[in-house]
């Protein structure tokens, strides 16, 4: 398939899990994207904005309209006019006021398809290609297409578009294949039979196409003062199916689904003076599964952990308010522990990935869940591990541990990465609640990471 991405540039705008806007120094305007940006709201998908888009192709891939009436306005507002809009599989397009309330952000989106799967993302214009000169004259692209092209047409992807329920797990009678499961996206054409091989391109290409039209939509309509999007898209269940009856190993096809493509007009801010923090509620339950799969329902499933969020930055002081909620999994000592001890593991976010990096006796090493297999694969992430590979920071792929407290103070730097926000640096992480009940009416420990901004990782997105 014809590489149907393109780099763009970095910027930032999210609305994370509710709270305050944040974003990210200035000096990050202009890096260069391997899918993604940051902002507070780290994460991507209905209260941030995570989701991801595939571009429409040049040379013949999947283009959309051949001809562009470029839209131009006296202002960047006039432009805002112009979104958002949303565009179904058949290139139909409602815009403005004709979505109603039910669709005019990318949480709206997820909490009216559930059963599918979605994907989120920036769309900017490249250089050249349109009716004008220079930059903002070309088509909407977006970065890291395949990647997120793979997250939507994974078989985990269509099996839990058939298998999934609106709350967030599965049907009782069927669980996740062994076969499905992977520790990274699956692209849809996998090693079966040709009849399989042509039903899953067919669902890709309808995926493929659907998005395509959009970005056209956008690239015709929107002023030459736009130059960047926010795209949503979810693939979501479009025919009324029996979970109940299906077996371990039924995957929806093209004409099982539907795709509704949101674009939202895009911001960016200057928060070099913002300071990012992460909290952990020590004796959260919150679980989310399958952690393959990027599914809508978790806008449901994270609720609980939103609410606790939220409730701390309401009452707590200024200086400790979070802006990511991480979820844990906790492990009690037992004799098979060669001596560690009790366990509670950092996973991810609600809407990002989780990294972190010790210094003890002067080594420094990055310690992270495994992508695909304990935490959501992320192409931020990717990219985070990339570069500390390139500067000899060994990576351990399993969740860092916070326990013993103690430990802690081996802690330097830690990120949160998405596709929207790219990486985040964290000055601290504050701990709730169990072990981390210090007495004396404070109820919670803040652990601090000095090194966070000065390793420059953020850059490398």
């Amino acid at each position: 398939m014809r590489n149907i991405g393109s780099a763009v540039r970095r910027a930032v705008t999210i609305d994370f899990c509710r709270t305050t806007l944040v974003g990210v120094p200035a000096s990050l305007a202009s890096r260069q994207l391997m899918g993604g940006s940051s902002s507070r709201g780290v994460g991507g998908d209905g209260d941030a904005c995570e989701a991801s888009v595939a571009t429409r192709a040049r040379d013949g891939g999947v283009g959309g309209a051949s001809t562009r009436a470029e839209l131009r306005r006296d202002s960047d507002s006039d432009s805002e006019a112009m979104f958002p809009f949303m565009c179904d599989a058949d290139g139909a397009c409602a815009s403005g006021a004709a979505l109603g309330e039910g669709a005019v952000a990318p949480a709206d989106v997820l909490r009216q398809y559930p059963h599918g799967v979605y994907t989120v993302g920036r769309a900017r214009r490249g250089a050249g290609g349109g009716s004008g000169v220079g930059w903002g004259s070309g088509a909407f692209a977006l970065s890291s297409a395949e990647f997120h092209l793979d997250r939507l047409c994974s078989r985990d992807a269509r099996w839990y578009i058939a298998h999934g329920r609106e709350d967030g797990s599965v049907t009782a009678s069927t669980s996740m294949p062994a076969s499905s499961a992977s520790s990274a996206p699956r692209a849809c054409v996998g090693d079966e039979d040709d009849d399989a091989r042509d039903v899953e391109a067919a669902f890709r290409a309808k995926v493929m196409g659907a998005i395509a039209r959009a970005l056209d939509h956008a690239t015709t309509r929107a002023s030459a003062h736009c130059d960047c999007v926010v795209v949503t898209v979810s693939v979501h269940r479009g025919v009324a199916v029996d979970g109940d009856a299906l077996d371990g190993i039924s995957w929806a096809r093209a004409s099982d689904v539907d795709v509704k493509t949101l674009v939202t007009s895009y911001s960016e801010f200057d928060t070099a003076d913002e300071t990012f923090g992460a909290y952990v509620d020590v004796d959260s339950s919150v679980r989310r599964a399958p952690v393959s799969v990027k599914y809508a329902d978790w806008i449901h499933g994270r609720a609980k952990a939103s609410a606790a969020l939220a409730d701390w930055n309401a009452r707590c002081d200024e200086r400790l308010k979070c802006v990511e909620y991480l979820l844990t999994k906790s492990h009690p000592a037992s004799p098979s522990d060669d001596g560690e001890g009790e366990r509670l593991e950092l996973l991810e976010g609600l809407t990002s990935n989780f990294l972190l990096i010790t210094n003890v006796n002067g080594t420094l090493t990055a310690h992270c869940a495994k992508p695909g297999l304990d935490v959501l694969d992320g192409v931020a992430m990717r990219a985070l591990t990339a570069e500390l590979t390139r500067r000899g920071i060994p990576l351990i792929e399993r969740a860092p541990n916070a326990f013993p407290i103690e430990h802690r103070s081996t802690w330097v730097a830690a990120y949160l990465t998405s596709a929207i926000k790219g990486i985040v640096p964290l000055d601290f992480i504050l701990f709730h609640g169990g072990k981390d009940d210090a007495g004396d009416g404070c109820n919670f420990r803040s652990a601090p990471l000095p090194a966070s901004r000065a390793m420059a990782l953020v850059d490398c997105y």
